[in-house]
């Protein structure tokens, strides 16, 4: 059973997307618009992959409420990131951005600062416009 928990959770942090879900998760419920607002990412994306964490039992459904003619659902992490997967994630998440890198070098560090602000180290570069 518990090779299986370990199995079920590595699937789950195997995305990028999954991972940045499941890390917002671990620190506060959240609805997929909410989720899609704050990572810039399409909500159809995020809501196939909230699904794909509650499926995995890594997130898991907290509320339900009729918002108009929608369901509002809201979520919560069962499975936690901790700060040094974080970390790790954020330095994945440079390497990437930096491989890819085009135009201006201070809009290339720029990014980098938003990435590691997101994990909860907060960057400011000087003379910034």
């Amino acid at each position: 059973m518990r090779r299986t928990a370990i199995h079920r959770r590595s699937h789950a942090l195997s995305h990028p997307l999954r991972f940045e879900i499941l890390a917002i998760l671990s620190k506060r419920s959240a609805s997929p618009s909410e989720l899609a607002d704050e990572l810039g990412a399409n909500l159809p994306d995020v809501s196939y992959h909230v699904r794909f964490l509650v499926k995995l039992n890594c997130a898991e459904l907290i509320k339900q409420e009729k918002v108009g003619n929608r369901t509002k659902r809201t979520y919560r992490a069962t499975t936690y990131v901790s700060p040094s997967e974080r970390a790790n994630a954020a330095l994945d998440a440079i390497a990437r951005r930096l491989e890819k890198a085009e135009g201006s070098p201070y809009a290339e560090l720029q990014a980098v600062a938003d990435i590691l602000g997101a994990t909860g180290r907060y960057v400011t570069l000087a003379g910034a416009a």
